[in-house]
């Protein structure tokens, strides 16, 4: 993603008449998001996702909210960690958690749908690749021609989950 005020300061130096911006996410509710508009001009053509997923370019999402219930010794308190030891202790290590997300990616390649697992952590990845059967583990410390290899598996469905740090959206599978 390209940082408006970034977007801004690169449109500033393109002398051309026309200048055309594409963008899926042009507001994302930030302060700076004035100068996407100030950059780019006014949305002259607005796709809605409804569209794309009718025409096939897109597919419905399967999104699902899970309540974990709250270990018995659970007490509402102010916490004065640091975030990075809640990150840590609250997603990166903690055990409930890393069983759900590995019992619904068990499911889901059960179900032969290719499953797409997000983390922002790396040691996170690593962990639930090493919970999830046949899983594979993508982040930016992995080269361009294996991260290449990689998603062709997938595509090609040879890998039934892909646990990734790189691919918040989605990649495009072949149904």
């Amino acid at each position: 993603h390209l940082k408006a005020r970034l977007m801004y300061d690169v449109s500033e130096k393109i002398s051309a008449y026309y200048r055309y911006f594409f963008s899926a996410t042009p507001y994302r509710d930030e302060p700076d998001d004035f100068q996407v508009e100030a950059a780019a001009g006014p949305v002259i053509y607005n796709k809605k996702l409804r569209s794309l997923i009718d025409e096939g370019y897109a597919v419905d999402p399967i999104i699902r909210v899970i309540q974990l219930d709250k270990p018995k010794d659970y007490k509402v308190t102010k916490d004065t960690r640091e975030w990075k030891t809640i990150v840590k202790d609250e997603i990166i290590y903690n055990d409930q958690w890393n069983d759900v997300i590995q019992k619904c990616a068990i499911s889901m390649i059960k179900r032969n749908v290719i499953t797409l697992v997000t983390t922002s952590f790396i040691r996170h990845g690593k962990i639930l690749n090493e919970l999830i059967p046949g899983s594979v583990f993508l982040n930016g410390e992995h080269e361009a021609s294996y991260r290449k290899e990689i998603l062709n598996a997938v595509r090609r469905k040879e890998i039934p989950c892909l646990i990734s740090t790189l691919i918040g959206e989605g990649i495009d599978i072949p149904s």
